[in-house]
C-alpha cells in the first residue's frame, strides 16, 4: 500500500491566516515542504509544512486522522522526508508489519 492510498490523503491544514497581516494559506500538497512532525500517537499524526519557498513565519499545522496502525509508519516516512514536498510521500509504499 502506498501513502497516498490511505483514508484522507491528501491531509488538509487546519487553522486559520490573518490577510491583513500579510499571510496567505498554504494551498495545496504540492505546494507545501514538510518541516517537522508534532505528534504521532497510534491513529493521528500532526506535522507542520512550510510553504511560499518559506518566506512566511506561517506553519501550517495537519492533522491526519483515521490511520490506525499505519500512523506510527507514515511518522517515519515524514521524518526521512523533511523539506520534500509533501505530495512527494504520497509514491512511498508503507512498510508492511514484521
Amino acid at each position: 500500500m502506498k501513502v497516498m492510498e490511505l483514508p484522507g490523503w491528501p491531509p488538509e491544514a487546519t487553522g486559520t491566516f490573518d490577510p491583513l497581516r500579510g499571510a496567505t494559506f498554504a494551498g495545496t500538497a504540492d505546494t507545501v515542504y514538510i518541516e517537522r512532525v508534532i505528534r504521532a500517537t497510534s491513529d493521528v499524526l500532526m506535522f507542520a509544512c512550510s510553504f511560499n519557498d518559506g518566506k512566511t513565519a506561517q506553519h501550517p499545522v495537519y492533522h491526519w486522522n483515521h490511520l490506525g496502525d499505519n500512523a506510527l509508519k507514515v511518522e517515519k516516512i515524514l521524518h526521512n522526508n523533511i523539506g520534500e514536498l509533501l505530495l512527494s510521500i504520497g509514491t512511498i509504499g508503507i512498510p508492511e508489519d514484521d
